[in-house]
């Protein structure tokens, strides 16, 4: 059996979030706006999901997520 954690992030709107991590080499895998802000990427096996709430105030947020790597560059 293959095991894997996805960790779901928050975030006040999913377009700086997209552009950030594709510009760190990430595929968008799933993408959606309407009835609710959701995104998907995804590097060698690093998943992440990232829900959008405008709502959401990351200042105040203590949630969330270490990836590891030795490939700082």
């Amino acid at each position: 059996m293959t095991e894997k954690t996805i960790p779901r992030l928050m975030a006040q709107s999913i377009e700086p979030v997209s552009e950030f991590y594709t510009a760190m080499g990430f595929e968008i895998t799933f993408r959606q706006t309407a009835p609710y802000q959701f995104l998907s990427v995804k590097r060698g096996g690093i998943e992440l999901n990232f829900y959008g709430d405008k709502e959401f105030d990351p200042t105040s947020s203590t949630a969330g997520c270490l990836v590891d790597t030795d490939d700082v560059d």
